[in-house]
């Protein structure tokens, strides 16, 4: 386990950090901040979305925002959007409604939170919303005092296809206005809109707004299905937020007539006519124009091809639209878990028939990928919806390295003097090879690691990393700072959190990190291929303390219980 002296300081500020999340709108002398026209939770359905509103201010500027839902143990869930960069006095909190996914939220009791840190050094609880999830029923309870019953939700449409509106609204407080919709996903309503203003009664009739939502005139792609209801108490309640996707009725002309599932985004992929080897090649030179659909070309656009960790690719290329683009994605995408990496492009605000790739090319660093399979993906939204209209799948070679780490701890857990640091050695991060310890740690405790500090001399000493053997030669081998700061070191990624992934998708080398062990002391441990891995583990001062042991896909399906808090980390060079 990983100790340090600092555990009582730690104990301390979770400790008035709490104080602080039960007591929403207190601020402290010199600043004060407000937030307006904002939605939050109180009781919503299993699987059912919920859109962040809402506008904060404050007297001076904001340094930091964070904004996520927090679990019945009063810790951050993997929903958060946290911004330390804001330097304004005002901040808009849809910016933070695609990092807070409400409808992955198993049932149970939640808070809503957001903190703001402001630059006099202050930090305000702004809200602090308990709500609850609750099981799958007829009967939704969105908000206090509306309810939606007798309803209908699309799945899985084909263009063309009809989709009655119905249900029957309830409310404790009379209904001012109702909104229902169709939107695009990520974006604003379509054309496909019902805007009743004047309803003034405490029920409402969906059945209404049925001729005015044309679900049938719908081209392919992923929308929404939207309820709003305003009431006469000034709140706005989302009822309804419902990703639904509709698929073309045939494939489009000039291509493989395949499909994929990508972020809940079901569209043809337009690869053309190629086969998956020719996908496959590195299509530099390629200048002819590949169709998509009758609206989406892509004219002379590169594609990454396999390639050993380290190789650089340049985005290039022109995507032309015979409508407007709205917005362009283009990232890199990691197969085993088909979410987006870091390296991504997005920009929102296009508003032109054509695009240039090379103005992403910055942002796709696919020379810092650690060795997987990949894919390179690209949408395009227009009126009429989101096209996917590149999904080339690559794959990175991975260097020697990890395995050379992996053949290095084997050999230490060999070696019967070495042994877990039990106290007083424990909260020592000295290492042995290096000669560190021997100024930090007493006499016959010289050749101990926590797990921490073993995984890291790993790859000091095993894989010779030069980042990491520079802190280990000065005693410093911490591998992170807290439970989402992985990153300390530039030589790792994060690929995923351990509930997407299985044994089958790691490489021997890769670290998982159980932030979840021990009352929260955590603990990492390193995948050494098939169903095996090596740590060292707080067993007491024996043999079997730092060990090669089975049982890998378990221990991983174990550390996934979290979905929040444990994710596996690979090495990228």
């Amino acid at each position: 386990m990983f100790k340090s002296g600092k555990r009582r300081l730690f104990v301390l500020l979770l400790t008035i950090t709490a104080m602080l999340a039960s007591t929403a709108f207190t601020y402290a002398a010199g600043s004060k901040v407000t937030i307006s026209g904002y939605t939050a939770p109180t009781a919503l359905k299993a699987g059912q979305s919920f859109i962040i509103r809402g506008k904060i201010s404050s007297t001076v500027k904001i340094d930091r925002i964070e904004v996520g839902i927090v679990n019945a143990y009063n810790k951050w869930t993997a929903y958060k959007y946290d911004n330390a960069n804001v330097n304004a006095k005002t901040f808009d909190l849809s910016k933070a409604d695609s990092k807070l996914s409400f409808g992955k939220l198993n049932h149970g009791s939640y808070k809503y939170r957001i903190y703001v840190h402001t630059s006099d050094g202050k930090v305000h609880t702004v809200l602090n919303q308990q709500f609850t999830v609750a099981k799958a029923t007829s009967t939704v309870k969105t908000t206090t005092g509306v309810t939606i019953s007798g309803h209908a939700l699309p799945k899985g449409l084909i263009a063309g296809q009809k989709f009655t509106v119905k249900g029957k609204l309830t409310s404790s407080s009379v209904i001012k206005r109702v909104e229902a919709g169709i939107a695009v996903k990520g974006g604003g309503w379509t054309s496909y809109k019902y805007d009743n203003q004047s309803v003034n009664s405490k029920t409402f009739d969906l059945s209404k707004a049925d001729s005015k939502i044309k679900f049938s005139a719908l081209k392919a792609g992923t929308y929404c299905y939207r309820v709003y209801v305003h009431t006469a108490d000034g709140k706005v309640h989302i009822v309804l937020n419902h990703t639904f996707t509709v698929a073309a009725k045939s494939a489009p002309k000039n291509t493989g007539g395949s499909s994929a599932k990508s972020g809940g985004v079901k569209t043809p992929v337009g690869t053309g006519t190629q086969t998956e080897k020719e996908q496959m090649t590195n299509d530099t030179s390629a200048k002819t124009a590949q169709k998509v659909n009758s609206k989406i070309t892509l004219v002379g656009v590169n594609k990454p091809a396999n390639c050993s960790v380290g190789k650089t690719f340049t985005a290039s290329g022109r995507i032309d639209s015979t409508e407007v683009i709205k917005r362009v994605e283009v990232g890199i995408v990691f197969g085993p878990t088909n979410k987006w990496t870091a390296y991504k492009y997005d920009n929102k605000s296009v508003n032109a028939k054509s695009f240039y790739l090379k103005w992403a090319a910055p942002k796709l660093k696919v020379n810092l990928l650690p060795g997987g399979t990949y894919r390179y993906r690209i949408y395009v939204h227009t009126a009429s919806g989101v096209t996917l209209a590149l999904n080339q799948a690559f794959t990175v070679r991975p260097s020697n390295k990890p395995q050379l780490a992996v053949n290095w701890a084997k050999r230490i857990a060999a070696d019967n003097s070495f042994s877990y640091g039990a106290k007083p050695a424990a909260s020592e991060v000295g290492c042995y090879f290096c000669g560190t310890n021997k100024r930090t740690k007493p006499k016959g405790y010289e050749k101990t690691y926590v797990c921490l500090t073993f995984l890291g001399a790993a790859y000091a000493h095993g894989a010779g990393d030069p980042e990491i053997l520079y802190k280990c030669q000065r005693g410093k081998m911490t591998m992170y700072s807290n439970n989402d700061n992985f990153n300390v070191f530039s030589c790792w990624m994060k690929i995923g959190k351990c509930s997407e992934l299985h044994t089958k998708d790691l490489q021997p080398g890769d670290v998982i990190v159980d932030w979840s062990s021990d009352n929260g002391n955590g603990h990492v441990w390193m995948f050494a291929g098939g169903d095996t891995y090596v740590d060292a583990e707080g067993l007491g001062w024996s043999h079997d303390s730092i060990a090669v042991r089975s049982g890998a896909e378990s221990y991983l399906r174990w550390c996934g219980r979290d979905d929040s808090r444990n994710y596996v980390m690979r090495y990228r060079y």
